[in-house]
């Protein structure tokens, strides 16, 4: 019987080849499909799945370390109310007469110490009224003892002043200086005609008509 060469059976070297050509063929086609020969090839290319995932580990860190160094944004100034404007010193209040239209008298609607009167007396260009002065002690009968007010007089002796007690006999008396009493000043009636610092009261008690009417009034 003769068989054709197409059919014989391949010898042992042929069976090598064979095998040899059908393994190359099954590495192409999964080398083709992204088989596990494609993926371990990509893994070299790039590095390894291991440096994929620590870059997207660094992107991430990076981009929280930028989150945190961005500054976040101020909240808008409030705006501050205006303070209130501070309230202007309050003058002392006082009344002013005359004396026999030569002596002025001015006297305090306030309570000082006894260095206090004295400032208030000379802020004004005035003057206290001396303990021992027998003239100018005159108009104080009214508006220190007969009224019940009480005020100082002139003359300091240490830490006691003398004061014109309404509980006595109209005489002045030792008193504590640092003790409030009212103060009463004394000037010369026509050099104190244009004396802004006597007439320019702004005392809502004391206004400039009731010292225009005051200027005349005598005490005999």
């Amino acid at each position: 019987m003769v068989v054709s060469a197409a059919w014989r059976r391949p010898t042992g070297g042929g069976r090598c080849r064979l095998l040899a050509a059908v393994l190359l063929g099954a590495v192409v086609v999964m080398a083709a499909h992204g088989g596990p020969l494609g993926a371990a090839a990509q893994e070299e290319e790039l590095g390894g799945t291991d440096a994929v995932v620590q870059f997207d580990a660094r992107h991430v860190a990076v981009d929280k370390e930028h989150d945190k160094k961005s500054p976040e944004q101020s909240p808008s100034p409030r705006r501050r109310s205006p303070s209130p404007s501070p309230e202007p010193e309050r003058k002392p209040c006082f009344k002013v007469f005359a004396w026999r239209k030569t002596l002025l008298y001015v006297q305090s609607e306030d309570r000082f110490t006894y260095n206090e009167a004295q400032k208030f007396c000379s802020d004004k260009g005035v003057f206290m009224v001396g303990y021992d002065d027998p003239v100018k002690r005159l108009p104080l009968a009214d508006l220190c003892y007969k009224n019940g007010n009480g005020c100082w007089v002139g003359g300091q002796v240490g830490d006691t002043c003398p004061y014109i007690d309404p509980k006595g006999n109209g005489a002045s008396y030792p008193e504590k200086c640092e003790r409030r009493h009212y103060a009463v000043c004394w000037g010369d009636l026509d050099k104190q005609r244009n004396n802004p610092a006597i007439w320019d009261n702004n005392c809502p008690k004391n206004n400039k008509s009731q010292d225009s009417k005051k200027r005349d009034k005598n005490y005999d």
